[in-house]
This record gives C-alpha cells, sequence and structure tokens, in this order.
C-alpha cells in the first residue's frame, strides 16, 4: 500500500473498494482511505485473492456468477 496522508486518533475514515481485475481465478481488490472530514486520501492498499479449491488446495476458476460480478464492479483505466 501506499501511505499519502496521516490521520489522527479519532478521525473518522471511510474506505472505498475498487476491483482493479479479474483473472482466471483471482481478483485484485484496492482500498481507498479517506478521511471523512475533508476528503484526503491517506492511503490505498491492494490485496488479491485465488479462489481455491478447498480439498486440492488449488487455484480454480472463478464460478461464473461470481465473474460476473465482480466485471460489472471493474474500475475503469484511469488515463494519465
Amino acid at each position: 500500500g501506499d501511505v499519502y496522508k496521516r490521520q489522527a486518533y479519532g478521525d473518522a475514515a471511510v474506505v472505498v473498494l475498487h476491483v482493479l481485475r479479474v483473472g482466471t481465478s483471482s481478483v485484485q481488490f484496492q482500498f481507498d482511505i479517506r478521511r471523512e472530514r475533508d476528503e484526503i486520501l491517506c492511503f490505498t492498499a491492494r490485496i488479491t485473492t485465488v479462489y481455491t479449491d478447498f480439498t486440492t488446495t488449488r487455484a480454480t476458476p472463478l464460478p461464473a456468477p461470481w465473474r460476473e460480478l465482480f466485471e460489472g464492479h471493474l474500475r475503469p483505466p484511469e488515463s494519465d
């Protein structure tokens, strides 16, 4: 993650979750955390989750309904 600004004790935070990428068996998310009082971006965090078959402990393709859900929330690419 990246830290941009500090939050003080007692500051309320607003967390926004973005879907960055949907792979065959994985999804990459980004969390944007802002101070509620001034909406300044304080830090971001990224995590990649992998859909796993618990009996084999191997990655397995995302079920179609899940894929459709995540793809419906993909964050548009940022333009430079």
